[in-house]
């Protein structure tokens, strides 16, 4: 049995819905780099990387509500096709030094957070998924404020220009019973978004801003320690 995720039948409208978009991250005329997005349609977007530019992709990236999976694949990149003149949206993760590494930082930062009980209006026994605010968020935001959104097109491929900022989303949850065979249960269904920022190369990473949106989609700036 299959299970499909988004908004619509597949076969009715999801399929054309989808918007494919290709990449040539280092500059080579090559792609490597291929984003399907489905307009309107949550859980539904993926993503093929060529992280080696080696003409194959070799992972594959699922996003998801709280987070994405990825996993390995060879697949040839495809050839003929439009290469976009800008990079990945800011909803492709960064995989080019340094904003790898300033991305692997700024999520560590948030889980320390967390871990240590200063992360605003989540325990550190509720479980987090933290992930940045993607494009297909935006429908969701509405009463968020516009610093929370996320920050269009980035070139990876210039150098960090100071300071840096991140967004993160999450909805926390506990385990308390099995979902799919999985523990879970969400805290209450609130979205939480926190605004991360490094002031220069040599400074630390510092939580700027946090709000909460429940469900009723209402609005609420959380207190930063």
């Amino acid at each position: 049995m299959a299970l499909l995720f988004g908004c619509a039948h597949y076969s009715d409208t999801l399929e054309s819905r989808e918007q494919v978009h290709y990449y040539d991250r280092n500059g080579d005329g090559k792609v490597d780099d291929e984003v399907h997005h489905y307009l309107g349609a949550t859980n539904a977007d993926w993503e093929l990387c060529d992280d080696k530019y080696v003409g194959r992709y070799d992972e594959k990236i699922v996003y998801y509500g709280v987070g994405y999976t990825a996993t390995s694949v060879d697949i040839p990149v495809p050839t003929g096709v439009k290469i976009e003149t800008q990079m990945p949206p800011l909803s492709s993760a960064p995989r080019e030094p340094p904003y790898y590494r300033l991305a692997d930082e700024s999520h560590s930062y948030l889980i320390m957070l967390h871990d240590s009980g200063k992360l605003p209006g989540i325990q550190s026994d509720e479980i987090i998924q933290p992930r940045w605010v993607q494009s297909y968020d935006i429908y969701q935001m509405k009463g968020v404020p516009l610093d929370f959104a996320p920050s269009g097109e980035v070139d990876y491929m210039k150098p960090v220009v100071y300071p840096v900022t991140f967004t993160y989303i999450m909805s926390p949850y506990r385990q308390r019973y099995k979902i799919w065979g999985e523990p879970f249960e969400l805290s209450d269904g609130s979205f939480y978004y926190y605004l991360v920022k490094k002031d220069s190369k040599s400074s630390r990473w510092r939580l700027v801003k946090a709000c909460r949106q429940k469900l009723d989609g209402k609005v609420e700036d959380l207190a930063i320690q």
